[in-house]
């Protein structure tokens, strides 16, 4: 049988990213963050969700790209992560959201193993659109569960 996911395609500087809409449950606007002493160079801070505070995650500095001031695109994808059965809300920041896809898995394509300038490790595949190439991100694995516990306890 032949499974399609729906997936987020966003935006950091000219290359595209997906990840499943089953981790990433809602896209807000962007909003200054509280900064939080002693963490990640990634890590932006702080922002309060209906309530919640919840941290959150630069991209661009966890992929090593350049540092980009928010603008009117800029959007934080709220995701859900499960790790060891407790549920951890972050936030992570991308410059756009471009659309939504549903995916055949069978159209994502394998990872190169030469040549690639993102960790392999955190990339499950790639998929063609059209003309452009979306790579297919494993969120969970981009964040390893030590740095997300300390993240959300502090």
């Amino acid at each position: 049988m032949i499974t399609t996911e729906n997936y987020v395609v966003f935006q950091l500087t000219d290359e595209f990213f997906a990840i499943p809409v089953s981790v990433a449950y809602e896209v807000i606007g962007y909003q200054e963050p509280t900064e939080v002493p002693e963490m990640q160079v990634f890590i932006r801070g702080v922002i309060n969700v209906r309530g919640n505070i919840v941290p959150l995650i630069d991209l661009r500095q966890k992929f090593d790209m350049q540092e980009k001031k928010a603008d009117v695109e800029t959007v934080i994808i709220m995701i859900s992560l499960d790790i060891e059965g407790a549920k951890y809300n972050v936030g992570i920041v991308v410059d756009k959201v471009v659309s939504v896809l549903e995916i055949n898995e069978t159209k994502i394509l394998s990872v190169p193993q030469l040549g690639s300038k993102y960790n392999p490790f955190f990339v499950n595949g790639i998929f063609k659109n059209e003309s452009d190439y979306i790579i297919m991100l494993d969120i969970i694995k981009i964040f390893k569960e030590q740095e997300i516990i300390q993240i959300i306890n502090n």
